[in-house]
């Protein structure tokens, strides 16, 4: 209906109540992006700008060339993203739904691509406290990736830029730092990371 009515306010209504971005972040862009005319007056867009961000059009993810990270072993690390053939970064809070699959595919990615020098696996948490960073990560048996916290969580501007807006959320960047994969779909990211990593020699563990 937005592509066959670009210039309807039902459009603009539409996109505000009835399309998820967190189904599908690209293709509600390109939708936002034809809006025109009536379907973006000021005072529609007033009414729905609570709604999904359709006040304005949503800012391309920035690329990740580097992130500061603090970390248990090292206090605080450098993440280059673009210094090696991908990168993929799963971020999470204490509770966050299937945790338990993300880490172990964490582990069967760490275990194929052993050579850290050529790749970035990062678990991120975002929890405020300190402590509930730390517990779980004593039981995961995630070992060889970088273990992380960001305690302002999505507050931080750094990943505002980046679009992290919720959790659990994985991002998969590319040799440049740019963002090949960005969801909540741990298959969809290992299989971006793996098609990056392709050439890689894999681990015969």
């Amino acid at each position: 209906y937005v592509e066959a009515n670009p210039d309807s306010q039902l459009s603009t209504l539409l996109l505000a109540t009835s399309f998820s971005r967190r189904v599908d972040e690209p293709q509600y862009a390109r939708l936002r992006g034809m809006l025109r005319g009536k379907a973006i007056d000021r005072r529609l867009l007033d009414a729905c700008s609570q709604c999904d961000n359709i006040h304005s059009l949503p800012s391309a993810p920035a690329r990740i060339s580097s992130l500061r990270l603090h970390t248990i072993a090292r206090g605080a690390r450098l993440l280059h993203a673009d210094s090696v053939r991908a990168s993929i970064l799963y971020f999470w809070v204490t509770g966050a739904e299937g945790r338990a699959i993300f880490i172990d595919s964490l582990k069967a990615l760490s275990a194929a691509y052993p050579d850290s020098s050529r790749r970035n696996i990062a678990d991120i948490s975002l929890d405020p406290d300190s402590l509930n960073w730390a517990s779980p990560l004593k039981y995961d048996s995630l070992r060889h990736p970088i273990r992380a916290w960001m305690p302002r969580g999505t507050a931080d501007p750094r990943l505002m830029r980046m679009g992290v807006a919720r959790v659990p959320f994985l991002i998969v960047t590319d040799s440049s730092g740019r963002q090949t994969y960005r969801g909540d779909d741990i298959s969809k990211a290992t299989a971006a990371f793996r098609s990056l990593m392709r050439g890689a020699r894999p681990s015969k563990q």
